[in-house]
């Protein structure tokens, strides 16, 4: 194995690390609402397609803690693509509710970091066959 090929590994790794104890720790926290209150983040469209209050926070909490589960058993793809597409879609509604361009724009940014996660975990498992 090359030194780049080692980098790539543990760069991979950090990230997988970093994005799947996040996502499982955010997800965990829509119940226990430690870091923030959540429910000032739904926005009104968010709470026409869920029933509750309730209902949409646990929603969000399911689809964290599975990508998170997925980033750290190593299914960086499916893992990062989900949450690629979960902080876009955090982002839109974020846009719908007005005033929160700084979390807008940190969705945008935690969204390419998840897509390089993904990609970079293809690159690995290609490494490691080698």
């Amino acid at each position: 194995m090359t030194p780049l090929q080692k980098k790539v590994i543990v760069l991979h790794n950090l990230l997988r690390l970093v994005f799947g104890f996040a996502l499982l720790w955010l997800g965990v926290d829509k119940w226990l609402g430690l870091l923030t209150d959540w429910q000032k983040y739904l926005s009104p469209l968010s709470l026409s397609i869920v029933e509750t209050t309730v209902s949409a926070l646990t929603l969000v909490a399911v689809i964290e803690i599975v990508a998170g589960i997925l980033i750290l058993i190593g299914q960086t793809k499916i893992g990062g693509n989900i949450a690629a597409v979960w902080f876009l879609l955090v982002a839109f509604n974020l846009i719908l509710l007005g005033g929160y361009a700084d979390l807008v724009l940190r969705q945008f940014i935690l969204s390419a970091g998840a897509i390089i996660l993904a990609q970079l975990g293809e690159i690995v498992r290609s490494i490691r066959r080698i």
